[in-house]
């Protein structure tokens, strides 16, 4: 076999294509590899506790950083601002925690559709602490998002799923998180706050899975290692997909989380998502997507 044929590799196959065919292409993978992630962690959590696969999540995740920390001489650990890490670490393991919760008692679309509700958060956050303008029609597109979580969660029409509160719990948090990262960004590098996010992400699982641990079989430990490995593949195509084309292409293919987690939930576990959902979903995220876009809009603005 040539030597060029035996690497090829999927990086060889989309330089050959159109800048913006290669940001979709990034990001259906990058769709598909997370709805992957959250369906193993569903899979899983009848065996395992949900803190122990975080634990083993983020320690994989850290795995594939350290190289390059290494390679820098720990540089992108020094910081000036450990405080206020030690808060964003706190508040984005909640949200992962709360999350791998719902995942685990919650059919898959449920929560992936409330998980949508993460950028509404931060936006509100944004305008409340630090100041930032939003104008009236960011303000109708979150009212229309968070009207497509009533839909969702219909409370007084519906018995109360309690997975599905962790997960607006969870996007709360989540929002949070991302503001604190705004934050930071002033003065730390993305990999500084990478890192930290996850040094806190495995202190705060270690400790609380210790009275809860349970030693994963060499099967398990497979599956914990494919939830690592599908986080980490939905972390990198979604940065090369943001890399390679525009926001207003890339945003809108978030959808597809979706249709993916649906998929696999009623192949996986006979799930079958009301119409409710779909609808309160697409509520949701066509008012996320469109905050998305208004913000780069600004911002292209004020350049």
């Amino acid at each position: 076999m040539n030597k060029n044929n035996s690497n090829f590799s999927l990086f060889d196959l989309l330089n050959n294509q159109p800048q913006m065919f290669r940001g979709v292409v990034w990001m259906l993978l990058a769709t598909f590899a997370a709805a992957c992630q959250n369906s193993l962690v569903k899979f899983v959590s009848d065996d395992l506790p949900v803190v122990e696969m975080l634990l083993v999540r983020s320690l994989i995740s850290l795995s594939i950083f350290l190289p390059v920390v290494i390679k820098t001489g720990f540089e992108p650990v020094k910081t000036n601002r450990l405080g206020f890490h030690c808060f964003r670490g706190g508040v984005h393991s909640l949200a992962q925690l709360l999350f791998f919760y719902a995942l685990a008692v919650t059919p898959l679309a449920t929560v992936a559709a409330l998980n949508f509700t993460g950028p509404l958060f931060s936006t509100l956050m944004a305008a409340l602490f630090l100041g930032e303008v939003i104008r009236a029609r960011r303000i109708t597109a979150m009212a229309i998002g968070f009207a497509g979580a009533m839909v969702i969660l219909r409370p007084g029409f519906i018995e109360m799923d309690l997975g599905a509160v962790a997960t607006i719990v969870s996007a709360f948090f989540w929002g949070g998180s991302l503001v604190c990262m705004k934050v930071l960004s002033r003065t730390e590098s993305s990999l500084t706050i990478t890192l930290y996010g996850l040094f806190f992400s495995i202190l705060v699982s270690l400790v609380l899975s210790i009275p809860v641990w349970i030693t994963p079989t060499l099967e398990q430990m497979g599956w914990l290692l494919a939830i690592g490995v599908f986080n980490a593949l939905s972390q990198i195509t979604r940065t090369q997909a943001i890399k390679e084309a525009d926001i207003s292409i890339i945003m809108p293919l978030d959808f597809t989380r979706l249709i993916w987690v649906s998929i696999f939930g009623y192949l996986l576990f006979g799930e079958v998502p009301d119409g409710w959902i779909w609808f309160g979903g697409i509520l949701i995220f066509a008012s996320a997507t469109y905050i998305a876009y208004r913000q780069r809009q600004v911002k292209q603005t004020q350049e």
